[in-house]
């Protein structure tokens, strides 16, 4: 499974505007616009794909701030005073 977590995280990692996070259960992922998240989803798929995967799962648990900006440091600095 490494080399697949690691030719999507290569991938998604050259898009404008995504800060990622790989932690060892999964691939933190923030952006500015959800658009910038979803096409990291779409660009993880691919290039697994493009390694001969034949079967390709994420999932997805979507956090989008409305009423502040926050970033997902906050969430980390919140918990550790």
């Amino acid at each position: 499974m490494g080399r697949y977590v690691k030719a999507a995280v290569t991938a998604v990692s050259k898009i404008k505007g995504l800060r990622l996070e790989v932690t060892p259960m999964s691939t933190i992922l923030e952006a500015e616009e959800i658009e910038t998240v979803l096409q990291a989803v779409i660009v993880a798929h691919e290039a697994v794909k493009a390694l001969g995967a034949q079967r390709v799962s994420s999932t997805l648990r979507i956090d989008e701030r409305l009423d502040k900006p926050r970033v997902m440091r906050d969430k980390v600095l919140a918990v550790s005073d």
